[in-house]
């Protein structure tokens, strides 16, 4: 019984080759993405777990409403298991009016700290550390609108709701004199606020790394493609999901983009060494056919 049905279904595969090696690509390309999907996520766990040991980023944040005083410091710094505190404030304010209005948050870094960082350690991309009052550090990546480049100023509105922005700061003027990145921060989304529109806006640009598959470097060269290379129109708000090819000596790129009148285009990228990217065209727009971006 055993050997007639072995044979019969020998038989019945042969005469069915195509429909049968059909089936046993769907099953193998089924299991390949599975098999991707299951190995995707220990090595993104992997990633961040190790990004965020060699950036010492904070395993807890405390927050208060009044602030903290040199007394709770102590108290919290003298917890059993506590390694390091970092003392800090935030203020949610808005760039004036000719500089687009948006709503960032500005961060506090304790002097010491540049000196000797023990928790959320920044690196500096460009430019250097703050030496002086009136000078500011700004992240290379989500606030790297073309307006704010190195050397250049960022200044402040009066008002940040209901707050006079002098009650908080010493300048509304600051002079951009370092870019970096911090692990605050490591997706495109900053976070909420109680002014303005109540997104704290972000500067969306491409970058590059290279790894193998589980740990990835990335390059000094980032970011590679920002706002200065967005056509006339093209949102710095949202630039993204690139896609990237090679076609003989050259590399290409299409990036999503949403354009002056709200809705989606693709744009088309190229470059000689995947690292510096020239704008070619609009290659495609739906102008809001399909719903806004």
């Amino acid at each position: 019984m055993t050997r007639a049905l072995i044979r019969n279904t020998f038989r019945e595969i042969i005469g069915t080759k195509a429909r049968f090696f059909s089936i046993m690509a769907i099953i193998a390309l089924g299991v390949g993405f599975f098999t991707g999907i299951k190995a995707t996520s220990p090595s993104m766990y992997n990633l961040a777990e190790n990004y965020y040991r060699e950036k010492s980023l904070m395993d807890f944040r405390l927050v208060s409403t009044t602030g903290f005083t040199e007394d709770d410091v102590k108290a919290v710094s003298a917890v059993e298991g506590v390694q390091s505190v970092m003392p800090s404030y935030f203020f949610d304010l808005m760039t004036a009016a000719d500089e687009g209005g948006d709503l960032i948050r500005l961060i506090a870094v304790p002097e010491e700290y540049l000196k000797n960082p023990s928790l959320n350690d920044i690196v500096i991309n460009e430019g250097r550390e703050i030496e002086k009052s009136g000078e500011i550090i700004t992240e290379s990546v989500a606030f790297a609108n073309a307006k704010h480049q190195l050397g250049g100023k960022v200044r402040f509105a009066p008002m940040a709701g209901d707050s006079k922005v002098a009650d908080m700061l010493n300048n509304t003027e600051y002079t951009i004199v370092g870019k970096a990145e911090s692990p605050l921060y490591i997706s495109y989304q900053r976070g909420i606020s109680q002014i303005g529109n109540g997104k704290i806006d972000e500067y969306q640009t491409q970058c590059l790394a290279i790894g193998d598959g589980v740990d990835y470097e990335k390059l000094p060269c980032n970011p590679v493609i920002d706002a200065s290379q967005l056509p006339e129109g093209g949102s710095v708000h949202d630039f993204r999901d690139p896609k990237i090819w090679r076609d003989g000596d050259s590399f290409y790129a299409v990036i999503g983009n949403r354009c002056a009148d709200g809705s989606g285009t693709i744009l088309l990228y190229r470059s000689e060494d995947a690292q510096h990217w020239d704008f070619v065209s609009v290659v495609a727009a739906c102008h809001n056919q399909y719903g806004r971006m």
